[in-house]
């Protein structure tokens, strides 16, 4: 339990942390009701700060306390900043205030880069004086302000409980599993796909349910026997420093303030602050560049090999997205933002089809069409293996592998799909990827007439 009491007018602040958790005070100026504590997970520290400002606390007070909380940020750890600010005139969907005092808070507040999750009154009168601050909004899960009923001690505030969910990695990566399809047992695939029951598949005329049930039990095979390989991603490349993504989130906070309150002074600050990020950007991998031509020179440090190799083959996008006044951070805002550029370059065909009623009746017409099991079976054994797969996760390689057990259930696919005139609705959506051309990778567009990428679509093989 870390206290700090007011003295002889009673009351202070308190922060408790379980006894399971490895903590430490970190010290904070006297003339400030604040208990800051770092609290250790994972091998990571975790900072905790309870704040305490008096209604009638001076600007002078205040410039402290912003002062101060602007000091946690300086590491590169999650920061929680919790208590009663008294500010209740600040409008937390805009970040302003009617005084000074609540607007200078506002400023210091972005310019650390702290959200504040408490929407709705924390006080019987109507205002939001508890607040939830933290540099780090993807950890706090489930946060709630309770009506008095709820409490079990008497108060004029009400109890704010929330979660916080900490699985991160000191060295920013992440592990994905992959499917290593070079060491699949084919043989065991090839034995399990010709013992399915496709009995239902043969008495089906329905496409849709056809293309389900075979592909069910084409991914099910892939589980049992094509083995499966982690890899670790990196989430920033290695030049990305600890300010980088201290200025990233910052960039973030200030985009989503435009975005709920899009001022002149707003949409200047968003600018001028891509415009240092930029740069500041261009810097850092400069700098790192330099650091490891300078360690192979002095050093024969190989490095640099692995860094050039990364690099050449490096398909990922920037951190950060623009187009025109619009920018994107989030992998589905980099998507939308892909989406409404494609959509406005693609250009439509004004061709009509001329009438027909007039023409005359061929001789000959091509009232139906056949191929055979055996065909199918040669166009599954020619597919290139190396080629990727589609929306559907079936890549070329395990048709190919397997061609003598699904020749005779995707005939009968194909066949049914021409007789019926429809093909399965998965076979219509594509996976877009954007390819980077020559140019500034974090532009959509270069000019009104270069491109800076280019979209490239994979299909399902069998579409």
């Amino acid at each position: 339990m870390f206290r700090k009491d007011r003295g002889s007018r009673g009351g202070g602040v308190m922060l408790a942390i379980s006894d399971n958790l490895p903590s430490k005070q970190i010290p904070s100026p006297r003339n400030l009701e604040v208990v800051n504590v770092s609290v250790s997970f994972n091998d990571s520290d975790v900072i905790f700060c309870m704040v305490y400002a008096p209604p009638n606390a001076t600007a002078d007070y205040h410039k402290d306390l912003s002062d101060y909380l602007a000091t946690t940020t300086t590491l590169s750890n999650p920061v929680f900043i919790l208590g009663d600010f008294n500010l209740p005139d600040i409008n937390w969907a805009t970040f302003t205030g009617r005084t000074p005092i609540s607007n200078n808070f506002c400023d210091s507040i972005f310019e650390s880069n702290f959200m504040q999750f408490v929407e709705s009154p924390t006080h019987t009168c109507g205002n939001i004086l508890d607040l939830v601050l933290t540099n780090s909004p993807e950890h706090v899960l489930h946060l709630s302000v309770h009506s008095p009923e709820y409490q079990c001690i008497t108060s004029d505030h009400y109890l704010i409980t929330f979660s916080i969910n900490f699985k991160f990695s000191t060295h920013s990566t992440s592990t994905k599993e992959f499917f290593n399809f070079s060491k699949g047992d084919y043989n065991g695939l090839t034995e399990y796909l010709s013992n399915c029951d496709l009995s239902i598949i043969y008495n089906s005329s329905d496409v849709e349910e056809i293309w389900y049930i075979l592909r069910s039990n084409i991914l099910a095979g892939i589980e049992l026997f094509i083995p499966k390989v982690k890899l670790h991603c990196r989430q920033f490349p290695n030049w990305f420093t600890p300010q980088l993504r201290h200025s990233h989130k910052c960039l973030r906070t200030l985009q989503r303030k435009y975005n709920r309150n899009p001022t002149p002074n707003n949409f200047q600050r968003l600018t001028k602050a891509h415009v240092s990020f930029q740069a500041s950007s261009i810097a850092a991998k400069s700098a790192f560049e330099q650091t490891l031509v300078y360690n192979f020179t002095t050093n024969k440090d190989t490095k640099i090999f692995r860094y050039i190799k990364e690099f050449l083959k490096s398909h990922n996008l920037p951190p950060e997205l623009h187009n025109d006044s619009i920018t994107a951070n989030t992998d589905l805002d980099k998507a939308e933002l892909f989406n409404q550029y494609f959509h406005s370059i693609f250009s439509q065909s004004n061709f009509n089809l001329p009438d027909t009623s007039n023409l005359p009746v061929p001789g000959k017409c091509l009232d139906s069409i056949h191929f055979t099991v055996q065909e199918v079976l040669e166009a599954l054994n020619n597919l290139d293996p190396n080629k990727a797969s589609g929306i559907d996760n079936i890549p070329p390689t395990v048709l190919k592998h397997c061609a003598f057990a699904l020749a005779i259930p995707i005939h009968h696919l194909f066949m049914t799909s021409i007789t019926s005139g429809t093909i399965p609705s998965e076979w219509k959506l594509h996976k877009i990827t954007a390819v980077p051309k020559s140019g500034d990778k974090t532009s959509v567009q270069q000019d009104l007439l270069a491109q800076s990428y280019t979209p490239r679509q994979l299909i399902s093989t069998l579409s």
